[in-house]
């Protein structure tokens, strides 16, 4: 019975050298204006900054429906699909997802909600499964982040969906970044503190403003004091950038001051 059903629905199966003309035609079309959207909508995310990462969040909305229409438009062209036809090509695409698609599938399934769910926008900072970097592409079966070392990891859209994701901006140009500075325990922590809020108030990368605080935190361990300063920088580009600036002013600063880092600890004891 079921081979009948598979023979019934490949007899309709009919191509000529127009209909693949056709195809190729719509193909290659798709692709280009896939290309053509993403460069126009990056191009449009870099002109206004604010809104980037939302804008960005187009682009796989838009393939999902090219390749969508695409691929109805294949099937119904070279399948006379009736109502049985349709049946058994249901059919025979459960048996495919059961007998070894099911991980591709659910992928792709999930790169579809994550589309319209969005816990994550492309050009965010994110962090999953010990990977850190920049979204930058959300497929059908993966996503692809840039990290710092410009390697281009690509995790399987399941793994985003079923694990923590840690997402360090949100769709927001603005991030804040975090900053140690490790002192000798007989530091002078006011003077450090005063140090540090003043190099993030100074630098060219800071965004200081409401909503957008700088804070200073202190904490003392047995061999050191840990100060940490917590502030955004105004474009995610500059988030190394940053971070380098306001180390290297800190501790040029610290050192005219005669601020020393921490000294070793002594022989059978634990250093820090």
């Amino acid at each position: 019975m079921v081979e009948e059903a598979v023979m019934d629905l490949l007899s309709t199966f009919s191509i000529d050298t127009p209909t693949f003309l056709f195809l190729v035609s719509i193909l290659v079309i798709s692709v280009i204006a896939v290309r053509v959207v993403a460069f126009v909508m990056n191009i449009l995310a870099a002109r206004f900054k604010s809104q980037g990462n939302k804008i960005r969040m187009l682009i796989p909305l838009f393939k999902l429906l090219v390749y969508a229409s695409l691929l109805f438009i294949a099937v119904t062209t070279v399948f006379n699909l009736g109502s049985a036809e349709i049946l058994v090509f249901s059919g025979l695409f459960g048996a495919a997802i059961g007998l070894g698609l099911k991980d591709v599938f659910a992928d792709m399934v999930t790169g579809i909600i994550m589309v319209f769910e969005k816990p994550f926008h492309i050009g965010d900072r994110v962090s999953v499964e010990g990977h850190y970097g920049e979204v930058k592409d959300m497929g059908f079966r993966a996503t692809r982040i840039l990290t710092p070392d410009d390697d281009l990891v690509s995790v399987p859209n399941i793994l985003m969906f079923n694990r923590p994701v840690a997402s360090a901006n949100f769709g927001s140009p603005h991030m804040m970044v975090t900053i140690d500075i490790y002192i000798d325990f007989g530091c002078d922590r006011e003077a450090v503190k005063r140090v540090m809020r003043e190099a993030v108030v100074t630098s060219r990368y800071s965004n200081i403003g409401n909503g957008y605080p700088v804070l200073t935190l202190v904490k003392d361990f047995p061999y050191y004091v840990r100060f940490r300063v917590r502030s955004y920088v105004w474009d995610l580009a500059d988030e190394f950038a940053y971070e380098t600036d306001i180390t290297v002013r800190v501790w040029k600063e610290l050192e005219r001051m005669g601020v020393k880092p921490p000294r070793l600890s002594l022989p059978g004891h634990p250093g820090p």
